[in-house]
């Protein structure tokens, strides 16, 4: 519940948070008006998995969070329209230049190099082959991974011994409704036998840095989909 007496400034929180029971919503921004393109997010708990078997010999790892974004209408074009105009605009919107790159022979795969990541006594990078799709129906851009590579030293063992999944979601509100938002839910989980470097490593700290390693996944995407996406839908809308 908003402590604060109703007014024009502070109902778009209360309502972020009926929306999503839960969450925690922070507001940009003088006094919670909102800036413009996207502002006030609202965004779950989220959601830690870790799991790793007695003999050690194998983890499960990952985190799903959900978020809903507030993006200002543009004249030019509803952001339902964006989206359900080409989902893979959402891919190339969502990375520098040089981070993605279309797979030669599909419309809807691409190689996305993601950042750099250090595991206990791991440290390596992550080129991600993704496949990203439009769910007509609900006007749902989905983002599914469909295979990985760890670029590093001597990781070629473990590459072949982890499973790696990505998947995200990205739904625009209705031209009708009365928020005009994005509602974004994005999961990443790892799976596998546990690297013999790894095996004697306290739990405490292979628990530790799964969460960090979750997190930073996670927070880039949200990043992606709570300011790169609303910018890029600017961008079309101004062009029309």
């Amino acid at each position: 519940r908003c402590s604060q007496p109703p007014n024009r400034d502070n109902k778009m929180p209360c309502l972020l948070l009926a929306v999503l029971p839960g969450v925690a919503a922070v507001t940009l921004g003088s006094r919670g008006v909102f800036p413009p393109r996207s502002s006030c997010i609202a965004m779950a708990q989220p959601e830690y998995i870790f799991e790793m078997a007695e003999d050690r010999s194998s983890i499960r790892f990952g985190c799903r969070q959900r978020s809903l974004t507030p993006v200002k209408p543009e004249a030019g074009g509803s952001l339902q329209e964006f989206i359900g105009s080409d989902a893979s605009a959402i891919v190339m919107s969502s990375w520098d230049a040089g981070q993605v790159q279309r797979v030669d022979g599909t419309d809807d795969e691409f190689l996305i190099a993601v950042e750099e990541f250090d595991f206990v006594a791991l440290r390596f990078a992550v080129e991600l082959r993704a496949k990203c799709t439009l769910d007509a129906a609900t006007t749902t851009a989905r983002l599914e991974s469909r295979g990985f590579r760890l670029i590093g030293s001597g990781l070629g063992s473990i590459a072949d011994a982890i499973d790696v999944r990505v998947t995200g979601a990205l739904r625009p509100s209705a031209p009708d409704a009365r928020l005009c938002a994005l509602s974004g839910d994005v999961s990443f989980v790892a799976s596998g036998a546990l690297p013999d470097v790894l095996r004697a490593a306290p739990e405490p700290a292979l628990r530790a840095a799964a969460n960090l390693m979750s997190r930073s996944l996670i927070g880039a995407a949200q990043e992606r989909f709570n300011t790169r996406v609303p910018r890029a839908y600017a961008t079309w809308a101004q062009s029309r």
